[in-house]
């Protein structure tokens, strides 16, 4: 924990030009952000695995997210116990594709194999999920317009 809180205080002194103190007060609130965040990825293996036995697969760590997300978008645990953490963390996102990076490097052989399968899916993904999002965002606007004349006409 002193080598991760030392580096955010230099980080936060490179980002910002000042020297930002971390009392022991940051490092409980930020150890109990943590604990939270492992509980809801725990428990959410759980419930994976649960899950799985009845032939539904869905990924811990979702299950996790979603139970995170719910907490705190229901108010059963304040945003402002996450924030901190969560702030570093999207501050720091590039370094956790570094395992990524080296396991890409580990398999440069299998890779170069099938790279142009590896483009095409990727590419077609890209597009899949562009048209996806399209479709979502233009139906849900236009209910959204339907629905805005309804309630106009419904009051005349």
């Amino acid at each position: 924990w002193r080598m991760i809180l030392s580096w955010m205080t230099w980080n936060s002194r490179a980002m910002n030009n000042r020297y930002t103190q971390i009392s022991w007060k940051d490092i409980f609130a930020l150890s109990v952000a943590a604990a939270l965040i492992v509980v809801c990825l725990a428990v959410g293996d759980q419930l994976s695995n649960m899950l799985a036995r009845v032939r539904f697969p869905v990924p811990g760590s979702v299950i996790g997210m979603l139970l995170l997300f719910g907490c705190l978008s229901s108010g059963i645990v304040p945003v402002s116990y996450v924030e901190k953490l969560a702030d570093w963390l999207i501050r720091n996102l590039g370094l956790f594709f570094v395992p990524a990076g080296v396991g890409l490097v580990q398999y440069r052989n299998e890779i170069g194999q099938f790279w142009l399968a590896i483009v095409v899916a990727i590419i077609a993904s890209t597009f899949l999920v562009l048209a996806t999002t399209g479709v979502v965002a233009y139906s849900s606007a236009k209910k959204s317009a339907d629905h805005g004349k309804r309630d106009h006409h419904s009051v005349l």
